[in-house]
């Protein structure tokens, strides 16, 4: 996954991600997020090769990280993305 990208929309409420998937078509996107200074951990999958999610379960005017991992039909994984940070304003 490259150029991971996170904005804020609908005045905070939300985040909207976007990005390129590899050369292959990934099976499945792993989406990881940490708030604040905390980690990345794990959470929430995303199927069928999207290049795109919405976040709506944030917290207005606090920061996030997020980065992803995809994953191919014969289980193959790759690196964990860039990171992206975004804060919910």
């Amino acid at each position: 996954v490259r150029d991971l990208h996170a904005v804020a929309i609908d005045s905070g409420r939300a985040v909207q991600l976007t990005w390129t998937n590899p050369s292959i078509n990934p099976l499945r996107l792993i989406l990881y997020r940490g708030m604040g200074d905390k980690p990345v951990e794990q959470y929430t999958t995303i199927v069928d090769g999207a290049n795109q999610f919405v976040d709506r379960v944030v917290t207005r005017e606090a920061s996030y990280t997020y980065a992803i991992k995809a994953f191919d039909a014969n289980g193959t994984e790759s690196r964990l993305s860039e990171r992206a940070k975004v804060t919910a304003r």
